[in-house]
């Protein structure tokens, strides 16, 4: 085929192309449906230090093939050609090559004699392109192939831009390209069965563009409200912190004022407002711990549990007494009875070693079967520093203490709800806090407990002081974060996530005026977020009195 020859049919099938188009909608009801990325559109997602872009779209790479079945080798040259277009485009009756993006076809020459049958369209131009500022949902893509005085074509829609399925012919196994009466029709390609090429097909794969960039601390740590007292973030603090499953947050603390708004000791995030709610005023004294349990709010005071109803407060008995009081902590039960722990000698008058269950069928407190203590002091005492209620329904312990009424304990105790009894699990957890995921595992700061034995978990960080706050939703979203007093400036106030047997730091330290920061309480919402809450003025860079929020952990 000569030159002007070959130009001809080319501007016969560019123009059946243009025809063809504006028809394809509703002539390609086998095709299905496709999306496609937009072009305009990036999606970031950010993981420890560093936030992944990935966008705009790349553009189509693939190969179109062919054989030489039925021509001679004098016949075996011309022209193949790779054409992309949206929708619009057909509309329109324009290409896609505008707006200074790459071509939307590419071009190449068959020689004489050539053995290779195919051709990689995503070189050396690179990944066919769409338009800019398209909002179509649809890519089509097109292969032409010029051998003598013929003209084959194959394509159709794009399948699936984001998986990258393939395209052979359409699928309902007509090309409505100058189709109908057209003098051209015998020369075209119906899905690859008609003369003369029976087999010539064409795939492609959706590429993207994907950028990994470093991110300063500051990007991940969000301020929702500083926690102040007297005006100070240095006079107050937050001391426990708890997510509802549809994204509330509620903090018990030292305050009068958080986010601006007054709220004493204990307020609560609207999740769906993004506002602080004060819980008719908040509470008289101090919230060292919060638990949840189907719509009840339970908050421990000094020397008294409250709940909310989320209308109106009330209390569990009428307190704590004994020699030296204070309530640590919080945990409920899948049947809805509330359990205390902290230093007390009496719950409600009855006499208890520093911890206690409300039955709420009864509404009274029992004594647990002699309680928690610390032996072998001249003034035995003990007490309860931290407790989870575990997937398996049970709940754990955690504290200054060797015994029960009745057997010896390593730090960390096991209450069976079932048969209202202590065990005692061996040696190898135990320290300050305690936390259990949705699987089973039981957390502290040295070990794992699986239900059965302990798992050493190591510390990147060598110099970290004692950790009193623990958070777990599955095996993969569990943290700590450290106790700053004492602690060298390089390791206080650090939060650390558990990366299957190591603890490692997040990035951004928690600081304050004095140069260090006491990390006190930590809560997963729904989303995965991290919220952190403690004494400090200052997350990874960003401001924030005594609580943040940590994204994406």
């Amino acid at each position: 085929m000569n030159k002007s020859n070959f130009w001809i049919w080319s501007l016969v099938i560019l123009v059946c192309l243009g025809v063809g188009a504006w028809l394809l909608g509703f002539w390609l009801g086998g095709c299905g449906t496709a999306s496609r990325p937009d072009l305009t559109t990036t999606t970031t997602s950010v993981s420890g230090g560093t936030t992944t872009t990935s966008g705009p779209a790349g553009g189509i790479s693939g190969k179109v093939t062919w054989n030489w079945s039925g021509y001679s080798a004098a016949d075996q040259t011309g022209t193949l050609m790779v054409f992309l277009w949206t929708d619009e485009d057909f509309t329109n009756g324009d290409l896609i090559a505008t707006q200074g993006l790459s071509p939307a076809y590419q071009k190449f020459t068959l020689i004489q004699g050539q053995t290779s049958a195919s051709y990689n369209f995503s070189s050396p131009g690179g990944p066919l392109k769409g338009s800019a500022t398209a909002t179509s949902s649809t890519y089509y893509l097109f292969a032409i192939l010029y051998i003598g005085r013929s003209v084959s074509v194959v394509g159709g829609k794009f399948p699936d831009a984001q998986t990258g399925d393939k395209i052979g012919q359409f699928s309902d196994g007509k090309l409505p390209l100058c189709f109908g009466g057209s003098t051209h029709a015998q020369a075209i390609t119906y899905n690859g069965t008609s003369q003369p090429n029976k087999n010539f097909a064409l795939n492609g794969t959706w590429t993207t563009s994907t950028t990994t960039t470093t991110m300063p601390p500051s990007a991940f740590w969000q301020n929702i409200g500083n926690v102040t007292r007297n005006g100070s973030a240095e006079n107050a603090r937050v001391d426990a912190l708890v997510c509802d499953n549809s994204g509330n947050l509620y903090v018990g603390g030292y305050f009068d004022s958080i986010g601006g708004k007054p709220a004493n000791n204990i307020a609560k995030w609207n999740h769906s407002t993004s506002s602080w709610e004060s819980l008719l005023g908040g509470l008289g004294s101090e919230v060292n711990a919060l638990a949840l349990y189907s719509g009840n709010l339970y908050a421990a005071e000094i020397n008294k549990v409250k709940k909310w109803n989320g209308t109106s407060w009330s209390s569990l008995g009428s307190g704590f007494t004994g020699t030296m009081v204070v309530l640590l902590a919080l945990a409920v039960d899948q049947s809805g009875n509330v359990y205390a722990g902290g230093s007390f000698d009496y719950a409600d008058g009855v006499p208890a070693n520093n911890v206690a269950k409300w039955k709420t069928t009864l509404s009274t407190w029992d004594a647990m079967a002699g309680g928690l203590r610390q032996t072998g002091w001249s003034n035995p005492t003990g007490q309860v520093f931290d407790m989870t209620a575990g997937s398996d329904g049970n709940i754990y312990f955690c504290g200054s203490i060797n015994t029960t009424e009745s057997i010896p304990i390593n730090g960390i105790a096991k209450w069976k709800v079932a048969s209202s009894s202590w065990e005692a699990l061996p040696a190898g957890g135990g320290g300050l806090a305690v936390a259990a995921d949705n699987s089973g595992n039981i957390y502290t700061q040295p070990a794992k407990w699986n239900g059965s034995t302990w798992q050493s978990l190591t510390d990147s960080d060598a110099l970290r002081p004692p950790t009193n706050a623990m958070a777990a939703r599955s095996a993969s979203e569990v943290f700590m974060g450290s106790d700053g007093y004492g602690a060298p400036v390089e390791t206080a106030g650090a939060v650390a996530k558990l990366n299957s047997t190591t603890w490692n730091n997040l990035a951004g330290e928690l600081i304050n005026s004095a140069g260090y920061a006491n990390v006190r309480a930590l809560a997963i919402d729904p989303s995965g977020d991290l919220y952190v809450g403690g004494e400090f003025t200052s997350a990874g860079g960003t401001p924030a009195a005594n609580l943040v929020k940590r994204l994406n952990p």
